[in-house]
């Protein structure tokens, strides 16, 4: 099933909220390390703005003469 730009964009910003709230938890049990934690958010917050890219870019610019 294919999914659209934005629709990838949508599910990314939803995995950055979970992993918010995951990786506190995480950090404090001792099963990742603030390090971890910050590489593997910085990772998804690089994917999400090429994302973010590819949607303004397919967005319509609007009527030439309005």
């Amino acid at each position: 099933m294919p999914f659209t730009d934005a629709e990838k964009l949508a599910e990314i910003d939803r995995e950055m909220q979970l992993r918010h709230r995951v990786y506190k938890w995480q950090i404090r049990s001792g099963k990742l390390t603030q390090d971890q934690a910050a590489r593997q958010i910085a990772l998804l917050t690089a994917i999400r703005m090429d994302y973010a890219q590819k949607v303004k870019r397919a967005e319509p610019i609007g009527p030439l003469f309005a």
